[in-house]
């Protein structure tokens, strides 16, 4: 004997040796009488020896088999612990989900809206959420720290699903003691030397979608290196303009929010999933904002 065991072969002998019946051993393993007698013969065929003596009335083990079943029993019983294991597995990843949300998402309606519908729609489903930035998130997801994450569109994103659930160009947060407080809309060309804080931002799809149209148009920027969340801070504390967007920053009092008739600037969020990652839960999740992105 040369060649390794299969352990399927082993696995089948010590069934057929359990219940003393090929006829009862293949109904216990869900397969053809046959083609389980020939995979005893094969199997005997590379031990070398006998492990049934076989009559039109009864089986029985041969001595050679008698002294190879404890280590068969043994390989069976390894086998049937490692598919426990791996259907736990498989049932815990599908009962929990792994959510990440970008920290500057908390604003975009269409996130609280694929949380609710989970919520709702599936409540089997354990959801654990974890919020961070979109370069962390994408991070954790690469190494399988997530299955699944709410993100904005910052980077090339071809080696992972992405979707996008929610787009929106950005107003101008104006002091209401600046002249442009008088305008009910704004376009571009009025931005020209205006006062204006901005996230210090390096990656160029940011910079291309969001931050670049402005710098175009001229304005004098303030760079706040503290990023996204330290800029409206700034700007009310400095009195001067920023960005918002409507379902931001709508309720401050010396402020007004106005639309930009003309830009081009836009803010996109999507979720992204690993490639070929179809498990249940993580399905699930991408079917119910597929659903809350068609509602926008």
């Amino acid at each position: 004997m040369t060649a390794k065991l299969p352990l399927g072969r082993v696995v089948a002998f010590a069934t057929i040796a359990e219940c003393m019946s090929f006829s009862r051993a293949a109904e216990t393993l869900r397969v053809d009488q046959s083609w389980l007698s020939r995979q005893i013969r094969q199997l005997e065929t590379q031990l070398g020896f006998t492990l049934f003596v076989r009559t039109t009335r009864a089986v029985a083990l041969t001595a050679e088999g008698e002294r190879f079943l404890p280590a068969a029993r043994r390989l069976a019983d390894a086998a049937a612990a490692a598919d426990g294991a791996a259907r736990a597995i498989v049932t815990a990843s599908e009962a929990t989900l792994r959510v990440g949300a970008s920290s500057f998402s908390y604003w975009v309606p269409v996130r609280h809206t694929i949380f609710r519908a989970m919520e709702a729609g599936h409540r089997t489903i354990e959801m654990q959420w974890h919020s961070a930035s979109t370069d962390a998130l994408l991070a954790s997801l690469a190494d399988e720290r997530i299955d699944v994450a709410i993100v904005m569109l910052c980077r090339d994103m071809h080696r992972i699903d992405y979707m996008p659930v929610y787009r929106a160009r950005p107003h101008l947060m104006i002091p209401v003691e600046d002249p442009l407080a008088e305008r009910d809309a704004i376009v571009m060309a009025d931005l020209r030397g205006l006062r204006l804080a901005l996230p210090l931002q390096t990656i160029p799809r940011t910079y291309d979608n969001e931050h670049g149209p402005f710098l175009d148009a001229g304005v004098d920027v303030r760079w706040v290196e503290e990023g996204r969340m330290g800029v409206h801070h700034y700007a009310i504390l400095e009195r001067i303009c920023a960005l918002a967007y409507v379902d931001q920053y709508a309720g401050l009092s010396d402020y007004v929010i106005r639309p930009i008739l003309d830009t081009r600037a836009q803010i996109e969020f999507g979720v992204v999933r690993k490639i070929g990652d179809e498990r249940s839960a993580v399905r699930k999740f991408w079917q119910v904002a597929k659903a809350a992105a068609q509602l926008l």
